[in-house]
């Protein structure tokens, strides 16, 4: 186990996040850079919400250098509009499911 037990149980089972009874879903914005990466999280950030830079996961996109960003969220619809209106659009969009990633389209 590599952290406390009392933070999540099953580590291979998603968080299911509720805010005001509204599940609130993962999201991975897919980006070209670390630069687009930090600047997509700092947009994000200025609307009021929280986005996680990371590496891309292994196998969920063919460009290899790419980074993407995390957020959680019932409304995924805000946080387009928010990228949307700095002129920023990530190259894809994927929601984690069964513990694996889906690509959605935004």
């Amino acid at each position: 186990m590599t952290g406390p037990s009392f933070l999540h149980r099953d580590p291979g089972k998603p968080i299911n996040w509720r805010v005001r009874g509204n599940t609130m879903d993962e999201y991975l914005l897919i980006v070209r850079s670390v630069t687009h990466a930090q600047h997509t999280a700092r947009v994000l950030g200025q609307c009021g919400i929280r986005g996680t830079m990371l590496r891309a996961p292994t196998g969920l996109t063919d460009r290899g250098c790419s980074y993407a960003v995390r957020v959680r969220t019932g409304d995924m619809g805000a946080v387009m509009r928010c990228l949307n209106g700095a002129g920023l659009t990530p190259l894809e969009v994927f929601i984690r499911e069964d513990g694996g990633y889906r690509r959605v389209t935004t």
